[in-house]
């Protein structure tokens, strides 16, 4: 601003006026030319450039050099040309701001990208599965997430303890998490007892010979066994279904059987056509006069007929007896030996033929009054008995022999009973009275 100056003349006289970036200056008569007025006026204007604005105040862009107040948001420090924005994570709401002091930080549990922020409102609360315990976070990701296995439905949380455990049963591989619809049941044929799973490893599978069709299982108990006549090889077996019946000629009477071996054959002289079967009592013995000499039989077929010259008197026998020296048999499927006539004996044992029944003289031929007795005892094993237990066995059996012939026993020397390692029993009887050996027999 300038004072008066004076037409037509070759001189000017400036007053300069009182102005901020100029300073005060006492007012004084200059005469000057018209180009140095000129001159003065540019510095004058080249020095206010250079200056800047005063604290809290900007050019609003780059070509507008006038100083204006800064907006809310934003500050300014003096001498600066530039209003500076709040960083992100801050905000203020004072217009002309001097300094960085007047950002405020957003509170915890909330964040902000935004900057220049002009009210906590740009601050947003961190998601669901997210918290924050610090002030002024500058985005969404620096909200802490919460661990796989947990999960956190509120908004704005300020602390990890909002993170809760899926229950157990459950598991979550998610981090961030916003609710327990992330966390998954253990599938069928699992389970498990621990909260905060984070992995679907962590869900037991039953063992091998159980089931279980329950999702979400906390226990093992909710494992079922296999009924007996099944086994079951798969772990985690999601039903019953997976149970595998024992195969025919085969049977188990224990649950939970996790291997087909616990399904136990049938025994020599039976067979079995039933699947699944869960007793001994499925296996069915061969008719007498058929042997069958394997275990696990699936079929009747195999009961084979017993040949000319044996006899099977048992059902379920698993081998032909050799009809005894003194008889013979010529059919199939024998039951019984035919005795030699009187006075005649087979001196082998086998025969097929009545022709085989000989005189008897020499060797084999027992006196007067006197018996061989023979006995085939099933399944009997000789050699797995002690000593003791063996000689109780045939004095057992000579008493019996004595009674049943009529034989008045005291002295231990009219009856003679020999065991064969295939369970046969051989008795010499003496002192018969008032019958004879084929008489005995029949």
């Amino acid at each position: 601003h300038f004072g008066s100056s004076q037409f037509g003349s070759s001189s000017t006289f400036c007053q300069p006026a009182r102005h901020a970036s100029i300073g005060r200056f006492r007012e004084t008569r200059i005469m000057l030319s018209p180009s140095a007025l000129a001159l003065l006026v540019f510095a004058a204007m080249f020095s206010v450039s250079e200056a800047g604005c005063p604290a809290g105040e900007g050019y609003p862009t780059s070509e507008d050099k006038t100083c204006v107040m800064c907006g809310a948001g934003t500050f300014s420090v003096e001498g600066s040309t530039n209003c500076t924005r709040c960083p992100a994570g801050t905000w203020s709401s004072v217009r002309g701001a001097v300094d960085i002091s007047t950002c405020q930080k957003c509170r915890r549990g909330t964040w902000s990208s935004q900057e220049g922020a002009p009210s906590a409102s740009s601050c947003h609360d961190c998601q669901p599965g997210r918290w924050g315990s610090e002030e002024g976070l500058a985005s969404s990701s620096a909200c802490t997430a919460c661990l796989p296995g947990r999960w956190s439905s509120a908004y704005g949380a300020t602390s990890v303890e909002v993170c809760n455990a899926c229950p157990a049963g459950t598991w979550s591989g998610s981090r961030g998490a916003p609710s327990a619809d992330t966390c998954m049941s253990c599938p069928e044929g699992t389970w498990s007892a621990s909260s905060g799973a984070s992995q679907p490893s962590s869900c037991a599978k039953c063992p091998k010979g159980t089931w279980s069709d329950r999702r979400g299982a906390t226990e093992a108990g909710t494992c079922t066994a296999c009924m007996p006549g099944t086994w079951g090889n798969a772990p985690g077996a999601p039903s019953a279904e997976h149970c595998i019946e024992c195969s025919p000629g085969t049977w188990s009477d224990h649950s939970g059987a996790n291997a087909q071996s616990m399904c136990k054959k049938c025994p020599k002289g039976t067979w079995s056509t039933e699947s699944g079967a869960d007793s001994s009592s499925s296996c069915t013995a061969c008719d007498a006069g058929k042997y069958q000499p394997a275990i696990g039989q699936a079929n009747e077929t195999v009961c084979l007929r017993c040949a000319p010259g044996t006899y099977s008197a048992v059902l379920g026998a698993s081998a032909c007896s050799s009809c005894p020296a003194g008889t013979w048999n010529g059919d199939f499927e024998a039951t019984t030996c035919n005795i030699c006539p009187e006075g005649k004996w087979t001196h082998s044992a086998g025969a097929m033929r009545q022709g085989d029944c000989t005189p008897c003289v020499g060797t084999g031929c027992l006196p007067d009054a006197s018996a061989r007795v023979t006995i085939d005892v099933i399944n009997l094993a000789v050699s797995v008995l002690s000593l003791e237990k063996q000689l109780d066995l045939r004095s057992a059996f000579a008493k019996d022999i004595t009674s049943t012939c009529d034989v008045h026993e005291s002295s231990g020397t009219k009856v003679s009973v020999t065991m064969a390692e295939d369970g046969s029993i051989s008795a010499f009887v003496l002192g018969l009275s008032g019958s004879s050996a084929n008489g005995l027999a029949a």
